[in-house]
């Protein structure tokens, strides 16, 4: 009998030849060069390592892959949406990830991997959306301000307190179309 192999993997685990041909066969599913079985269970604490595998532990899902994580998005972004804390500083800082200030509730730790709340996961996602009209994005925005158990009217509430903060005003917009019902807008 094999011993039972990880739910992720990844070149650490198996040669590159064998992942790809697994791939190919069905066997695992590809997501930025890690691989996750198929026969993983689909839930948040499974997605959240697979969006992390390899990283530091300083290192927060965020944004779509968070909203991905949380079940709101029905795939993950092409490239992970990663992202440290302000808090986190050292003298050398991980390449090519935005510092983000968080308070308290902004993050969840699932299985060990710090995800951006769904509540903090809307009001990131208001702010750097490009496409007002995208049906999936308002799917998942009204999903996560499910899951966070918040109306879009207090989630607005939230983000007009803060100060200084770019992309607001375009944020409440979105935020405030998504509070008013399907045949208003």
């Amino acid at each position: 009998m094999s011993p039972r192999l990880d739910t992720v993997l990844g070149t650490p685990d198996l040669p590159l030849a064998e992942l790809c041909a697994a791939r190919l066969d069905g066997e695992l599913l590809a997501c930025d060069g890690r691989y996750l079985t198929v026969d993983a269970p689909d839930t948040a604490e499974v997605r959240a390592a697979l969006a992390h595998a390899g990283r530091s532990g300083r290192v927060i899902v965020e944004r779509r892959s968070a909203a991905w994580v949380h079940g709101a998005l029905a795939v993950p972004p092409p490239v992970p949406q990663l992202c440290v804390s302000t808090s986190a500083r050292t003298r050398r800082p991980l390449a090519g990830l935005r510092e983000v200030r968080f308070d308290d509730g902004d993050l969840v730790l699932l299985s060990g991997v710090a995800v951006t709340s769904p509540l903090r996961t809307v009001l990131d996602l208001v702010r750097s959306a490009q496409d007002d009209e995208h049906a999936q994005d308002r799917a998942a925005l009204r999903a996560l301000l499910e899951s966070a158990g918040v109306a879009a009217e207090d989630a607005a509430a939230r983000l007009d307190e803060r100060r200084k903060l770019p992309g607001k005003e375009r944020a409440l917009r979105r935020l405030r179309a998504l509070a008013q019902p399907a045949e208003t807008r």
